[in-house]
């Protein structure tokens, strides 16, 4: 019988790696299926190895599989996001997860996430509210502006922008419309008018005319 053969028939059976020390004390802290899964992998990679190289054996024995699989599984019951040093230049880094959250708005976030509560829930009225309600005085206060909304991205933020302005830009300036440049502010604000070179990149399709309407 070929060598090979006879190694492949040594392989320990995934019911038995899972019975080792180094996967059953994983139980408690890595779900099943991961164990599982690892135990699979562990044994799938020795089955390629023994098939593909002559000379040296592999370790066949339950314990030595069984840590093997044991680290797969920890490392894919880990989580993949780690944390890093910015040193972009570059303070709000889409990349690196934007701004970190102080310690007050973690427990903010920590404290309204762990219940349900009254996000679009008028409790004085018992009726269906509004989710911009909580913040959206804030934001004017902040701001100055008339009114406020909160979008996940800064895509939604100019798109809303666009949206609004370029309505008000066709009814009252329909000569110099398709000609905007419109660049977002912080909180939400936006200006039209001339924008720098950067916007003029980011824009080239509304960047066609130098008449601009004048805007506070």
């Amino acid at each position: 019988m070929d060598d090979r053969q006879t190694l492949l028939k040594q392989l320990p059976a995934v019911d038995r790696l899972l019975n080792e020390p180094a996967l059953s004390s994983l139980a408690g802290r890595v779900p099943r299926v991961l164990l599982v899964e690892a135990a699979q992998e562990a044994v799938e990679s020795l089955r390629r190895t023994i098939l593909a190289v002559s000379g040296t054996v592999p370790d066949l024995s339950p314990t030595a599989v069984a840590a093997d699989a044991a680290r797969l599984a920890t490392a894919k019951a880990a989580s993949s996001l780690r944390p890093v040093i910015n040193a972009t230049g570059t303070l709000l880094h889409t990349n690196l997860g934007r701004a970190p959250l102080s310690t007050a708005a973690l427990d903010a976030v920590s404290e309204s996430a762990r219940s349900y509560c009254n996000l679009e829930f008028d409790l004085s009225s018992a009726e269906r509210g509004h989710r911009y309600s909580h913040v959206e005085e804030l934001l004017c206060r902040l701001s100055g502006a008339e009114a406020a909304a909160v979008v996940n991205n800064n895509a939604g933020a100019v798109l809303l922008a666009l949206a609004a302005l370029a309505r008000r830009a066709a009814e009252q300036y329909p000569q110099a419309s398709a000609g905007w440049a419109i660049a977002t502010l912080p909180l939400g604000r936006a200006r039209t008018g001339p924008a720098p070179g950067a916007w003029t990149r980011l824009f080239p399709a509304l960047w066609r005319t130098n008449r601009f309407p004048e805007t506070e």
